[in-house]
């Protein structure tokens, strides 16, 4: 990890270098080297943004130093600011844009006891009012240097929680606020008559995810955020960070680590800076909004500005922006040590052995199911193919009996034309002998008859 970490700074500078000597030349010959598209064109919101920022060069140097130090922060920087890539819009449902802060809108979804904590009031917070009116949640506001008089919210007149904002273009707050004369800094404590809290205290006793964050204490964050990345239980309690930073600003609350160099304060922000981006994804920055309003040729015509505390290599200051992170837990769940690794892989080869064994078992249930389904099935075919058979059987038994009848039937009617037949053929046998026989008598008779009267002519001749 350090080789890997000595590597990217040798990059780093060598890149910076490679720019810093490419700009030299382009302000010797006075030409405007071409930049880069933003990808917000051509409606880019006058808010934060949650592209890459695409950086100007001035066409004139307008500072009257340029040290190289300042640059390589002011580019260390800007890397660090540089949008998470998996903080995408698919990954977070959608961006919610508004004013300083770029939303990654997953991480407003559900009910998770959310409260919203705001530190650096001025006379509105639209921040805490958003938290309260759009995703409804009860939010907590600090301010220790703001005069109550001049902020409703401070003050605790606002309305709170009595109804609807829409349409109200004054403070307003639908979900309930408080508010506290309080700072916060690294510690409980009093500093130049002023009361001060920890992050630490404010978040004791809150559930994991729990908490939106916005810091904007110019120049106070520095122990804070430091404290913080020293607390692994506190940083899973923060949901989503909102905060305005401010490098080599030397807050009061800051004093122990303002006692040094400039440079040596300045390089130990951009760590604290680079470790915050390494532990919560960026969603967005102003960067680029804030380059937009860049005019050194107006500002600095002849080089008369004094070099800012970081800039890029093309002379944009970045030692005051805003930032949004988001807990990686919407996208991620980070890069595990080598042993949860390995406790990883070794669980999903346990569960994936308990799957496997699952898998056979319900496998040979379904089977053996399916084994019986066919054997039923089966079974069932052949009683319903023995039923066909019986009723086949009795069709053709019905139809056979049938048959018979009918054969009977014709034979009865057959005998009974026969024996009519027989009767008739007699009776008319019978008619015959009797006309034969009637003929033969009548024969004879007249044969008699003729023999006697023969007799009689004899006698009589």
């Amino acid at each position: 990890m350090a080789v890997r970490a000595l590597v990217g700074v040798l990059l780093l500078q060598q890149s910076i270098a490679i720019q810093m000597h490419e700009h030299e030349d382009h302000h010797k010959s006075g030409a405007h080297r071409p930049t880069c598209k933003q990808a917000c064109l051509p409606n880019c919101p006058a808010s934060s943004r949650t592209g890459v920022p695409c950086m100007p060069v001035a066409d004139t140097w307008p500072y009257k130093s340029n040290e190289s130090w300042r640059v390589e922060l002011g580019e260390r920087i800007l890397m660090a600011a540089h949008p998470n890539q998996e903080a995408t819009e698919s990954a977070c449902g959608g961006f919610k844009l508004f004013g300083d802060s770029a939303w990654c809108l997953a991480a407003f979804k559900g009910d998770y006891g959310k409260l919203g904590l705001s530190f650096g009031i001025e006379e509105r917070d639209l921040w805490s009012e958003t938290m309260s009116n759009d995703f409804h949640m009860p939010t907590k506001l600090y301010d220790c240097f703001q005069n109550p008089k001049s902020s409703p919210a401070l003050a605790m007149i606002a309305p709170n929680a009595k109804g609807s904002c829409a349409g109200n273009p004054h403070h307003c707050y639908e979900t309930h606020y408080d508010s506290f004369r309080v700072c916060l800094g690294p510690k409980h404590e009093t500093v130049n008559q002023r009361q001060y809290t920890s992050l630490a205290e404010l978040l004791a006793g809150r559930g994991e995810m729990s908490t939106h964050l916005k810091i904007d204490v110019e120049g106070s964050e520095w122990s804070v955020l430091e404290d913080l990345l020293k607390n692994e239980e506190d940083m899973k309690k923060i949901r989503t960070l909102d905060m305005e930073v401010h490098f080599g600003f030397g807050a009061a609350s800051e004093a122990a680590h303002n006692k040094g160099s400039k440079k040596d304060q300045l390089q130990r922000e951009v760590g604290i800076f680079e470790q915050l981006a390494s532990h919560f994804a960026v969603t967005g920055t102003n960067i680029e909004t804030n380059a937009d309003g860049w005019q050194p040729a107006q500002s600095c015509p002849k080089q008369q500005c004094e070099e800012p505390f970081v800039h890029t290599a093309g002379g944009v200051p970045v030692n005051q922006f805003a930032i949004s992170f988001v807990n990686h837990a919407h996208l991620r769940r980070g890069i595990p040590s080598p042993d949860a690794i390995a406790a990883a892989h070794h669980s999903l080869a346990a569960d994936h052995a308990e799957d496997q064994m699952e898998d056979h078992a319900e496998a040979d249930a379904e089977d053996h199911m399916e084994d019986h389904a066919e054997a039923d099935a089966v079974a069932e075919d052949h009683a319903e193919a023995d039923a066909v058979a019986e009723d086949h059987m009795q069709d053709h038994a019905e139809a056979d009996a049938e048959d018979h009848a009918e054969a009977d039937a014709v034979a009865e009617d057959h005998m009974q034309d026969h024996a009519e037949a027989d009767v008739e053929d007699h009776a008319q046998v019978d008619a015959e002998d009797h006309a034969a026989d009637h003929m033969q008598d009548h024969a004879e008779e007249h044969s008699g008859d003729h023999a006697d009267d023969d007799e009689d002519t004899a006698a009589t001749a």
